[in-house]
């Protein structure tokens, strides 16, 4: 019961939940990450030197929007824990 609960209680707040689901920012979600496979693999040496800049911009703000959303998550779950939604009474007359 108690693994249950913790498992399906979101880690993010609706409203940030539900900006992740926009598909702009599910584009460049895709972007960022690609940008940064790119970057590591060295894969932009194959290019012109203006692909390395573009991916260097979608990096960047790929790395801020996942600070952004680690702090809101953060910031959620210290809520969470504070009030009293994790708590399971184990009753005999709630089965």
């Amino acid at each position: 019961m108690g693994i249950k609960k913790g498992w399906n209680t979101p880690t993010l707040p609706d409203n940030i939940l539900k900006i992740q689901s926009y598909p702009l920012i599910r584009i460049l979600r895709f972007l960022g990450g690609s940008s940064f496979l790119l970057i590591l693999s060295k894969n932009y040496l194959n290019y012109d030197y203006y692909v390395l800049y573009i991916s260097m911009l979608f990096a960047t703000t790929f790395t801020i929007y996942h600070f952004i959303f680690t702090f809101y998550r953060i910031k959620h779950m210290f809520k969470i824990l504070k009030s009293n939604e994790l708590i399971i009474r184990n009753s005999p007359l709630d089965k």
